[in-house]
Formats: C-alpha cells, sequence, structure tokens
C-alpha cells in the first residue's frame, strides 16, 4: 500500500478530510461496538467501554482494501480525475493505518488496566 502513495497525495485538504473521516469513523465504530454489548449482556459496564475502545483501530481493513480503487481505475484506463480520486483514497487510507492503529493500540494497552477485572462479583450477569 505504501509503496503506491505519493507525498503530494497528502495536501492539507486530503488530510484534514481524512482526519474528520476518521474521528466520525471511530466514534461510530465505539458507540456500535458498545452498543452491542451494553449491560443486560454478559460483561461489566467497565469491560463495555473497553471493548469500545478495542474496537476503534481498524488499520487491518485498510491495508487490505485501500489500493482497491487506484488498481480498479488504473486496470480500466479511467480519467485522470478518477485516478486523483484514488489517490485521494489511498492517501485516507495510509492516514488511518498511521493514525488509528497506534492510538488503538494505546488506547488498549492503557485503559485495559483500568477497565478490565478478574472479580466475578461485579458482573451482575456472570459468565
Amino acid at each position: 500500500v505504501g509503496a503506491a502513495v505519493s507525498i503530494d497525495s497528502f495536501t492539507p485538504g486530503v488530510m484534514g478530510n481524512g482526519i474528520a473521516i476518521l474521528m466520525l469513523g471511530g466514534l461510530a465504530r465505539f458507540s456500535a461496538a458498545v452498543a452491542s454489548v451494553w449491560p443486560g449482556g454478559r460483561l461489566a459496564p467497565k469491560e463495555c467501554l473497553f471493548v469500545g475502545l478495542a474496537w476503534i483501530p481498524k488499520a487491518t481493513v485498510q491495508a487490505a482494501l485501500g489500493a482497491a480503487a487506484l488498481d480498479e481505475v488504473t486496470d480500466s484506463g479511467g480519467s485522470a480525475e478518477k485516478r486523483g480520486w484514488a489517490k485521494e483514497i489511498l492517501a485516507i487510507t495510509v492516514l488511518a493505518i498511521v493514525i488509528a492503529a497506534p492510538l488503538g493500540a494505546t488506547a488498549i494497552a492503557l485503559s485495559g488496566k483500568k477497565l478490565l477485572t478478574t472479580d466475578r462479583e461485579e458482573h451482575t450477569n456472570p459468565i
């Protein structure tokens, strides 16, 4: 993925849009993950928050699919405008990998010690 990205693709507009997309996507992933395991299930509230934090990083998907748009446009002989859009998509993909993976790993490492417990008494519905 990284070899196909040109530094010229990282314009301020692409960077700003990419960061906004990452923030909104991260918030949506966090919310959906927490809502899917919220109490009433088998996890304590703190564990539900940890699940939400653990679901924020998503670099694996970007690494696997990031270059697909550029490959498709290149293979089909797409216009210069479409190649530009595909390069922007790829740049945002790389931005997601560079930002989401380390932030997610840090959030997991720091929050795990505070939010996870081995004390089963905290659960309303123990496993």
